[in-house]
Parts: C-alpha cells; sequence; structure tokens
C-alpha cells in the first residue's frame, strides 16, 4: 500500500500539466518556479523513501518466511522420524498412536502452509499492481528523459545561458538525476518481486512434499489398521495352547499319581519278599500247610493287583505321551505360521528402492547382453510379484562385484539356468584326488578358477584304486 501511494504521489507529480515560459520572465517568476521545482523534488523523494520503509518495516512476507521456516523445521523433524522409521531392514516398529499423532502433526503443517501459501499470493498480487504502477511511471519518466534531453539540445544550439530556459534546464537536469535514482529503485522492487515469485514456488513444492508424505502416512495406518484387524484368529489359538497347557498339567498329575503307585507296588514287591522269606522259613521250620495256602492267596492277590497298578501306569503314560506330541504338534503349527507371517510382512515391507535396483540392474545386463532375453523376462516378472529368491539372493551378494551378483542371482532366483559355460576336462590326473606329476595340480587350480567366474567345470579321470575323494574340498565333485 506504501509503494502504491508513492507511486500516485509520483503520477501525480509527473502529470501535472506545464504551462510554457513567457519569453522575457522577471525576478518574481523565476523565484516561484524555482519553489515549485524545489517542492516537486522533495515530494519524489519522499515518494522514493516511503516504498524503502515500507520494505523494511513491518511486513507480513517477513512473517510469513518466519512461519515458512518453522514448517522446514518441523517437515525436517518429520523426515528424521521417517528416517529413524525406516532404518534396519525397513520393518516398521512404530505404534497407531505414534501414526496418528505424525499425520495430526502433518495436517496441521499443511494448514500452516496454506495460509502462508495464501498471504503470499495476495502480497505478490499487491506486488504485482505495484509493479504495474511502477512500470507506467518509469514509462512516463522515460518520455520526461526525452523531453529534457530535446530541450537540452535546443538549450546548447542557442546558447543561452542567461536566459530563463537555462534556468529551468538546471532545473530539468535535476530532475533527470532524481529521475534516474528514481529507476534504480523501481529496479531493486522488481527484483524483489522476481524473490517472492520464488519463494512462493517453493512453498508450493514444500506443500506437494507434505501432501506425499501424508499420504503415504495414511497408508500406513490402514496397513497398521489391516494387522490389528488380522491379530483376531491368534486369540483362539492361544486359548487353545491353555487348554493344552491345562491337559499337561492334568497329565503330570497322573503321572506323579501313577509314580506314587509304583511305590506302593514297590513297598508290595518287598513284603512278598519278606513273605517268601517267611515261607521258606516256614517250609524250614515245617509250618501247617494252611498258613501256606493263605499265604499264597496273599501272593496271588499282591501280584494281582501290581498288574492292574502296572496297567493303569502305563495307560496313563501313554496318555501323556499322546498329549505331549499333539502339544509339539500344535507348537510347530503355530512357529510355521508365525515364521510365514514375518516373512509375509518382511517381504511385503521391503522398500520399493531395493526392487526398482533390481530391476534397474537386470535392464543393464540385457542391454550390455550379458544376459538372455528370457533370463532378463523371468528377473522382472519376479520383481514385479517380488519374490523371496531374489530377494535373499540380491541381500546375500551386495557389495561384491556386478558380475558376481548377476551369476549369483541367475544360480539361486532362477534354478537350472546359467550365464556361465559347461567345461569338460578329460584328464590322467587331479591334485588332491590322483596326483603322479605337474599336470594335476594344473589341472585342480583351472577347474578351481573357472569355477570361481560361474562356469560349470566337469573333470574326467580314470578309476583308480588309489584316488583319494576325501581330498576334494574347493571343487564340487
Amino acid at each position: 500500500m506504501a509503494c502504491s501511494a508513492a507511486a500516485g504521489v509520483e503520477a501525480t507529480a509527473l502529470l501535472s500539466p506545464r504551462c510554457p515560459a513567457p519569453s522575457p520572465p522577471d525576478g518574481r517568476s523565476r523565484r516561484r518556479l524555482a519553489l515549485a521545482s524545489g517542492t516537486r523534488h522533495r515530494s519524489l523523494r519522499a515518494a522514493a523513501q516511503r516504498p524503502h520503509k515500507s520494505a523494511t518495516g513491518a511486513d507480513p512476507l517477513y512473517n510469513n518466511r518466519a512461519n515458512v521456516r518453522s514448517d522446514e523445521a518441523s517437515v525436517s523433524a518429520e523426515k528424521e522420524r521417517q528416517r529413524n522409521y525406516n532404518d534396519g531392514d525397513g520393518i516398521s516398529n512404530l505404534k497407531l498412536e505414534d501414526l496418528v499423532g505424525m499425520i495430526q502433526n502433518t495436517e496441521k503443517n499443511i494448514l500452516l502452509l496454506n495460509q502462508a501459501r495464501l498471504q503470499a499470493m495476495e502480497h505478490a498480487d499487491k506486488v504485482l499492481k505495484e509493479k504495474e504502477a511502477l512500470q507506467r511511471k518509469i514509462n512516463i519518466l522515460e518520455t520526461r528523459l526525452s523531453e529534457t534531453d530535446e530541450q537540452h539540445k535546443l538549450s546548447s544550439e542557442g546558447n543561452f545561458s542567461d536566459s530563463p530556459l537555462a534556468l529551468e534546464l538546471g532545473i530539468l537536469k535535476e530532475e533527470n538525476i532524481l529521475l534516474k535514482e528514481d529507476i534504480e529503485f523501481f529496479k531493486t522492487k522488481l527484483i524483489e518481486v522476481a524473490e517472492i515469485e520464488e519463494g512462493i514456488f517453493k512453498l508450493e513444492k514444500e506443500r506437494a512434499l507434505l501432501d506425499a508424505s501424508l499420504r503415504e502416512l495414511e497408508s500406513r495406518f490402514i496397513a497398521a489398521q489391516a494387522d490389528t484387524m488380522k491379530l483376531g484368529p491368534r486369540d483362539a489359538w492361544w486359548e487353545k495352547v491353555e487348554k493344552l497347557e491345562d491337559l499337561l498339567e492334568t497329565t503330570a498329575n497322573q503321572v506323579e499319581h501313577a509314580a506314587v503307585i509304583l511305590d506302593h507296588n514297590h513297598d508290595l514287591q518287598d513284603r512278598l519278599d519278606k513273605l517268601e522269606a517267611s515261607l521258606q522259613a516256614a517250609n524250614i521250620s515245617k509250618f501247617s500247610c494252611s498258613l501256606v495256602d493263605i499265604l499264597q492267596q496273599k501272593v496271588k492277590l499282591v501280584e494281582e493287583c501290581f498288574q492292574a497298578c502296572n496297567c493303569e501306569m502305563h495307560s496313563q503314560i501313554e496318555l501323556y505321551e499322546h498329549s505331549i506330541v499333539e502339544f509339539h504338534d500344535t507348537l510347530s503349527k503355530l512357529i510355521e505360521e508365525s515364521e510365514k507371517r514375518s516373512l509375509e510382512n518382511f517381504t511385503g515391507n521391503m522398500p520399493s528402492e531395493l526392487w526398482s535396483k533390481i530391476s534397474l540392474l537386470t535392464d543393464g545386463w540385457l542391454l550390455e547382453k550379458k544376459i538372455s532375453y528370457n533370463d532378463a523376462s523371468m528377473l522382472r516378472e519376479m520383481v514385479h510379484k517380488r519374490d523371496s529368491r531374489l530377494r535373499e539372493a540380491y541381500l546375500s551378494y551386495r557389495g561384491t562385484e556386478n558380475r558376481e551378483v548377476m551369476d549369483n542371482l541367475l544360480k539361486m532366483a532362477l534354478p537350472g539356468t546359467s550365464s556361465g559355460l559347461h567345461i569338460a576336462h578329460i584328464a590322467a590326473e587331479m591334485a588332491p584326488v590322483a596326483k603322479v606329476g605337474g599336470l594335476a595340480d594344473v589341472i585342480s587350480g583351472l577347474g578351481k578358477a573357472l569355477q570361481k567366474k560361474g562356469h560349470l567345470v566337469e573333470i574326467i579321470l580314470p578309476k583308480y584304486d588309489c584316488m583319494q575323494v576325501d581330498q576334494v574340498s574347493n571343487l564340487r565333485f
């Protein structure tokens, strides 16, 4: 607003009609002309100084820049938080509450950026209007400059040094100097307008980045909710596990009871031994036959009780073993399901940069004609499906040379296909299996070197009786 007011003052000062000076002006008219020119110069200087004050004063653009800096700090903090969130193997460890807080923070930042963008757009509209007004004033000033230059030429040709035209020429020179200063000031204002437009463009870019991060957080939040919904069937499994634990406790109690029965049976066996000893003593001492019969009946009863206890104990042990087997089976099923889910989550949460890097590597190998078109199409299909074999092969050989990575990917991810050659050596000796001369070491070293390059090496030897097959370590025999 200050710039537009200054532009209006300058336009009124410049568009004021100029009356032609009379041919013989007196001293009073000269003084009046000088006073009018002085007041005009003062008004022009005041109008030129007002935009500077308004530019250096409390401008809403600085408040917008402060808001933008605070938003940039929050965005950088959020980016660092996302980096900590994606550390490790790309597996997310945040909770739902953290995701909700991050989404709310991003929404607040987007609202602040929208407000700052609206304020910046309003300020840019004002600056553009002031720019148009300044451009009009510059055009008027240029016409004035051309008029003053023509008058200066006319005065220099006429050589009227003492005439009133000479005085007016001096005044016009001063006005020309002031007009040049105004033009420089307007140029600086145009530069500031360009800087403001660049700031608005940067704000729009940051807003787009924040929108993308908000969408990503919303997708993660939805995935986390889906994971929480999937956790329902595990409660049933845990109930089964608790039931199995109760069954184990009952079987353990039964086993303890069987152990007590066994101790009782051992006591009965000791008593039987004592009874047999007493029977022998009775035979020796010729006890009566009735006592022997009674003792034999007691022995039979004790044996029957012992057999019944043994049968009950064996049945309880079999039940206990059966329950233990069932418990181990259920535990193994639970472990397998948890491993499958963890592998699925791990492969699903892998960053897309890894798969894009693998696809770029396959495209580069295909362009360099290092692999065939069929192998490249199969690798692309596996990348599209995000196969775990391809991921494991790439992660296990990451950091090695491109040739080794390519061979290992083709071996592990595509079994049955290889980019190497099948080389067969027919030799009479090979170290250390059957070594006679120096050629055996040459054959073994050549085979190792070819295997390191990814070729399939086959060495055909005669079947000696003295062959040491256990000595083969580095070659696949």
